[in-house]
């Protein structure tokens, strides 16, 4: 579902409750994450190379402002469907997006809880998920997608 999306910032006080978050967390290693208000799942993004051993992709603070204007630019380019991803090692089904060179993976947002990614346990409801984040990232026809970043404020 390859589109141009029609995309503008807000301050994060003023943003709707369509509208999509990137965030940076503190610390010196960090993960440049993608919040769907609308939605109680976070996309986070994944470690491609592997080769740390770290399922999420994490990169030192100093390249995260750079990185969150790459994800704003490729939401305007290179969103594409939400796939559906049996799990490796057990029982049902992940989530995953492409954005641009970026994928992510879709977890539920626990107050107090590490990420995890998101199980499902039949295609049926994966892709009911699906539908839910596509229709979060995709603004209805005649609509920007309003995004706003947080580098100081979290909770999950």
């Amino acid at each position: 579902m390859s589109q141009m999306t029609p995309i503008r910032q807000v301050e994060g006080s003023k943003a709707s409750e369509r509208a999509l978050g990137i965030l940076i967390p503190p610390g010196q290693r960090t993960i440049v994450l993608l919040r769907p208000r609308a939605l109680e799942y976070d996309l986070l993004p994944v470690n491609q190379d592997n080769s740390h051993g770290t399922f999420f992709w994490e990169i030192p603070q100093g390249r995260a402002s750079a990185i969150a204007d790459e994800m704003v630019q490729a939401l305007t380019e290179h969103l594409q469907d939400v796939r559906i991803v049996p799990i490796a090692d057990g029982d049902g089904y992940q989530l995953r997006m492409s954005l641009g060179h970026f994928v992510f993976v879709v977890c539920p947002r626990i107050a107090g809880q590490p990420y995890r990614p998101l199980a499902l346990p039949t295609v049926a409801e994966a892709e009911k998920v699906s539908n839910r984040i596509r229709d979060a990232l995709v603004p209805p026809s005649g609509a920007d997608l309003e995004w706003y970043l947080n580098s100081r404020h979290f909770s999950r």
